[in-house]
Parts: C-alpha cells; sequence; structure tokens
C-alpha cells in the first residue's frame, strides 16, 4: 500500500510504494532529503507489486547514488524492463524544462516588476520635474515682451520687506538695491507703447508700487525733451512772427557853433544814458575830490550837480539827467539809484549774488533789470521794471537769453540765443517776443555779437563772427527782413579791438548813411570804407560816442592818470 511522505524542506507531499520504505530520496521539486519510514510486514501474504510501478515511482522521485539497496537504484532495474526507463527520462525531461520555464517566469515577473518600478520612479521625478520647471518659467513665461518685469518684481519684493524689517543696517540694504532697481529702470529706453504695456501687466499693483515709476518716466520725458530742444531748438522754439515796429528816440540837433571842450578831473568818467539823450554826466575837479556834474552835452555846460554817496561810482545816468545809477564800493552787479539833484537813494536793484546781465534807464522814470536765475544750461532770465516814484515793480521770466542793445525809445530790448543764432526782441511793455530773426546759420561758430539800433529806431544792425574777420548784417525794423545782404568791411581786415569789452563797439553813422566799427573804421552798408577816426588811446576812461549834425564825442588829451577834455569833433566822412 502506498505510504504518504513530506519533504522537509519545502513541505512537498509525496504517496511513495511501500517498496521504498525506509529509503532516502531527494525531493523533486527542492531537491531535499526525504526519509520513507520503514512499514512493518503485514502477516498475511504480501502483496505483489507490479514492476511498473516501482519504475513509476522512480521516475518521481531519485535516490540518491550512495542510499545503497540494489533494489532501490534505478540502474538496477530489470533489463527487461526498457519501455519504463523510456518513460523515466521523458518525465525528468519535462520535469528540467519545466523548471527552467518556471525560473524564467520568475526572472520575467521580476524584471517586469523592476521595469514597472523603474517607470514609475521615472514618471514621478518627470512629474516633480514639470512642477519645478513650472515654478521657474511660469513669470518668464508671462512676463514674454514685457521689459524688465523681473526687476519690477524684486523691487515690489524689496518694498515689502521693507516695510515688516526692523534691522536698520538690513534695511539700509535693501533701500540701496531698490534704488540700483530704480538707476537700472532708467538706463532703459522707454516708449509710449512700452510703459502702456508695463503698466496693463501690472496693473493691479500699480496703484501701489507704479508712483516711482511714474516719477521716473516723468524725469526721462523732460531729459529727452530738454536734449531734442538743445540738438534740435528750431523745432521747439520756431521764429516768431515779426510784430515789431520802428521805435525812435531823442533826435540830437547841434548847435551851429561847436563848443569849446569841457575840462576833466584825472581818470575822469563820463556816463551816459544807455538810448540817445541830450545828456551826460561827468566828472571835474581834482582826482582826489571829483565833482559830478550832469553837462548838457550839445552846449558842455553844466545842468546839476549829482551829489553821490561816498564811495559811489557813477555808471549810467537816466536819459532825463534826473537819476544816476551807481556800483556799490563792494564790486557787485547790484545798483544803487540815486536822484542827481538831491544824492538820495531811491533804489537798490539786481542780484546781490552777481547774477545781474544786464541794467538800463528806461524813458518816463522806469529801472530795467536782467538777473540770472539757476546754473548751468538751463537758467532762466527774470526781467523786473521798477518804477522809481513809486518804487512799484513787474517782472516776467525768459530762457537763456543774453541782453545785448536797448531800442531808442526804450520799448524793444534786443537779445540773442547764441546757441541759436537768433536775435528775439522782448518787448518790455508786456515780456513777449515780437520778432526773430535768424542772422547766422545754427551749425556754424560765430564768435561775439554786438547790437545796434539806428537813431531813428528804423534800422536794427549786428556785426559778429570775431574781431578779425566780421560780418555785418542790417534789418528793416518795420518787416524784420535784412535791409542790406550781409557783407564783410573792405577796409581794414584786422585791428577792430576786442568786441566782447569794447562798450560802443558798434554805432550807426549819422542819417543812417553807415557804421562805426571799434570807434574808428567808418564804412558804407556795402562795406565801403568811409574813413577813420584817430588811433584810440588804449587807456581811454570813456568811449566815443557819435551824435547827431555829424558829431562824436572824444578825449582830445586824456589818458591813465592825466586830465582829459570833453569835445565835440566832426566824423571825417568822405
Amino acid at each position: 500500500m502506498p505510504i504518504r511522505v513530506q519533504c522537509s524542506a519545502c513541505n512537498t507531499l509525496y504517496n511513495m510504494p511501500d517498496t521504498l520504505a525506509g529509503k532516502k530520496l531527494k525531493c523533486k521539486k527542492c531537491e531535499g532529503p526525504i526519509q520513507v519510514p520503514a512499514v512493518e510486514a503485514a502477516p498475511e501474504e504480501p502483496t505483489k507489486v507490479s514492476p511498473n510501478a516501482v519504475v513509476k515511482a522512480a521516475t518521481i522521485l531519485r535516490a540518491e547514488p550512495d542510499m545503497g539497496g540494489s533494489g532501490s537504484d534505478p540502474a538496477e532495474a530489470p533489463k527487461r524492463n526498457r519501455k519504463p526507463e523510456k518513460e523515466t527520462e521523458s518525465s525528468a525531461t519535462e520535469a528540467k524544462a519545466a523548471r527552467q520555464k518556471a525560473k524564467r517566469d520568475a526572472k520575467a515577473k521580476q524584471s517586469r516588476r523592476a521595469v514597472k518600478g523603474c517607470l514609475l520612479i521615472a514618471l514621478g521625478l518627470l512629474v516633480v520635474g514639470a512642477g519645478v520647471a513650472l515654478y521657474f518659467l511660469y513669470y518668464p513665461l508671462i512676463d514674454r515682451g514685457v521689459p524688465t518685469a523681473k526687476l519690477f518684481r524684486e523691487y515690489k519684493s524689496l518694498n515689502s520687506k521693507i516695510e515688516g524689517e526692523t534691522d536698520p543696517k538690513a534695511k539700509l540694504d535693501m533701500q540701496i538695491k531698490k534704488i540700483a532697481i530704480l538707476a537700472t529702470f532708467e538706463q532703459v529706453q522707454w516708449t509710449d507703447e512700452s510703459k502702456a504695456k508695463f503698466r496693463s501687466h501690472f496693473e493691479s499693483d500699480w496703484p501701489k508700487y507704479g508712483d516711482e515709476m511714474e516719477k521716473l518716466w516723468a524725469y526721462q520725458s523732460k531729459y529727452k525733451l530738454d536734449q531734442e530742444k538743445k540738438t534740435n531748438p528750431e523745432k521747439h522754439t520756431p521764429l516768431v512772427p515779426w510784430e515789431a515796429k520802428p521805435d525812435p528816440g531823442f533826435v540830437f540837433v547841434p548847435s551851429e557853433d561847436v563848443p569849446k571842450p569841457l575840462g576833466l578831473a584825472m581818470n575822469a568818467r563820463v556816463a551816459y544814458p544807455a538810448i540817445p539823450s541830450a545828456f551826460a554826466l561827468v566828472e571835474t575837479g581834482s582826482a582826489a575830490k571829483p565833482i559830478r556834474t550832469v553837462i548838457d552835452l550839445g552846449a558842455l555846460k553844466p545842468v546839476t550837480v549829482a551829489n553821490l554817496p561816498e564811495g559811489m561810482t557813477p555808471m549810467q545816468l537816466s536819459d532825463d539827467g534826473t537819476w544816476v545809477a551807481c556800483q556799490r564800493a563792494d564790486g557787485t552787479a547790484r545798483k544803487t539809484i540815486v536822484e542827481a539833484g538831491t544824492g538820495k537813494t531811491v533804489l537798490e536793484a539786481g542780484s546781490i549774488a552777481d547774477q545781474t546781465l544786464f541794467y538800463s534807464f528806461l524813458p518816463n522814470g522806469r529801472y530795467l533789470t536782467l538777473d540770472k536765475s539757476g546754473y548751468g544750461q538751463d537758467y532762466q532770465v527774470v526781467f523786473t521794471v521798477h518804477t522809481l516814484a513809486d518804487k512799484n515793480k513787474r517782472t516776467f521770466t525768459l530762457p537763456q537769453l543774453s541782453p545785448v542793445a536797448l531800442s531808442p525809445g526804450g520799448r524793444y530790448l534786443a537779445c540773442v540765443w547764441h546757441n541759436m543764432r537768433r536775435i528775439t526782441l522782448v518787448d518790455l511793455e508786456d515780456g513777449k517776443s515780437k520778432g526773430d530773426i535768424q542772422y547766422a546759420d545754427r551749425t556754424k561758430v560765430e564768435s561775439g555779437i554786438r547790437i545796434a539800433f539806428s537813431p531813428d529806431g528804423k534800422f536794427l544792425a549786428a556785426v559778429y563772427g570775431g574781431d578779425y574777420r566780421p560780418k555785418v548784417a542790417a534789418w528793416s525794423m518795420e518787416t524784420g527782413a535784412e535791409s542790406t545782404p550781409k557783407f564783410e568791411p573792405v577796409k581794414p581786415p584786422t585791428g577792430y579791438g576786442s568786441m566782447t569789452m569794447m562798450d560802443g563797439y558798434l554805432q550807426w553813422l549819422p542819417d543812417n548813411s553807415g557804421l562805426l566799427l571799434a570807434q574808428r573804421w567808418m564804412m558804407d552798408m556795402k562795406g565801403q570804407s568811409l574813413g577813420e577816426l584817430p588811433a584810440l588811446n588804449s587807456q581811454k576812461p570813456f568811449p566815443r560816442k557819435v551824435l547827431g549834425g555829424n558829431l562824436y564825442t572824444d578825449d582830445r588829451v586824456g589818458g591813465l592818470n592825466r586830465a582829459g577834455k570833453l569835445s565835440l569833433e566832426r566824423l571825417p566822412i568822405k
């Protein structure tokens, strides 16, 4: 009868024929040892076991070669039983193939698990990587096409941190970073389109963080406009249409007989009005104690003794001989206006900081000062018109003008915009420009300019271009058009003196017949020579002045440390 045994290693159960009782066998599955228990023989006759059963059992279990016993070794089976041997070999091959297939299946299953695990890990890494990439690419993607958006987000972050920071040093560092970011924004070439796009992109943040950007853009716009004005001023300041009119002044009528010269003190000064007048202030007596006297130019006779305060130097006389503008002892550009007859101070006018560009008496008891306000290229000129009788004043401001000459009637002040080579006539009644003249090509360098109105107010002349090769031009006060083409004087080519330093460098000859340059050279309005005056003494204390009737004032014998004589001389016009 069969015996039931179990592998001690893998617990596999086998049914063994009793003929194998007591044998040591190997497990077919794990090749572990199996001990078949011995079975006592029954008293009755033993059951005959077919040889095929023994062979079949041998195919299931393989006996160890050292187990002994000739009856248990399949090799010792009767040779006559050939068929069971073949069945045993086939079953062993199938078993081996099955084991190999099981191993392959196990390995394949293990490989599939490994691949699946790797795929899951790769998928996890891919998801994490995509999240990280999305985190870092989110703002660059949405900020595409918006200049410096990343910097603006950093700027917002710094503002938030600064609000909550308590450490002064850390707060200062963040503020410095904030300033650096704003400086970077300043270097960006913003356009109206890019500004609008930037505002729209940060629309939700703009009420809180956009104020600094708006200020920056306003500053950039102003700077850009200022640069455009400097490089292309005509575009931003076109020529003012001509509205000025002739402004005639006092007409000097000399007596038939030329008066005798008037003796002056040593190193005497002569102060003339800025516009045509019958008066002048002279210094007579001694150099130590000069007598300041207002005289009638036509007769060279005293009219009023000017009682000026101690230490005051007369600089200019009003056209009616009533007031004197004096230089203060401190040497500043500020002027003291003194009533000539009484010596009473009526006004302190001009800038204490030596910023006064121009001063002049105007008709009807008025006094004009032009003071510079600001520095560099952006300065303004403040016009102030004082009324001496009641000390009232009115002011107006114009940009970057250099005053040059007052019209004979005192209504217009001819000013120059040097960088644009333009003459502007400013109406002192309302403070507005009444006409512009382009006297030269602004792309060319033309140094210095002097302007003179004809005494009858009908013409305006200018000489410019330097001391040695000056150019001369004249314009009509009726229309602003050239009254004669520009020309260079034929004679002499040099020797005109300093255009910028000499008072009275350019004057009209009587009856508008020509011009006097450098107080010596006379020429007609085509540049042809009309003669010349005697050579100037370089140390003359006051300028020559052309009057009506072919007369001019001169100092015959004066000079440094010498007593001179004021005389009226006739112009030697050909």
